[in-house]
């Protein structure tokens, strides 16, 4: 009986109460003070500017609050 793979959490994932999966990237310095800088300057969180430069780069449609 062959089982399929699994991550090393065993298959399970993080994922918040309003559907939003947790991701793990690595920046560099410059890319880290940029984005806080940012962050700050637009008044949001460093996620939020995340999903939304995502969503450009992959021709996704803006969420409905931004």
């Amino acid at each position: 009986m062959s089982q399929k793979k699994r991550g090393p959490r065993g298959g399970k994932t993080t994922l918040t109460p309003g559907g939003l999966r947790r991701k793990v990237f690595y920046l560099k310095e410059e890319e880290n003070q940029a984005l806080r800088r940012k962050a700050y300057e637009d008044e949001t969180t460093e996620s939020e500017l995340v999903r939304q430069a995502l969503r450009r780069f992959l021709n996704l449609p803006p969420e409905e609050n931004e």
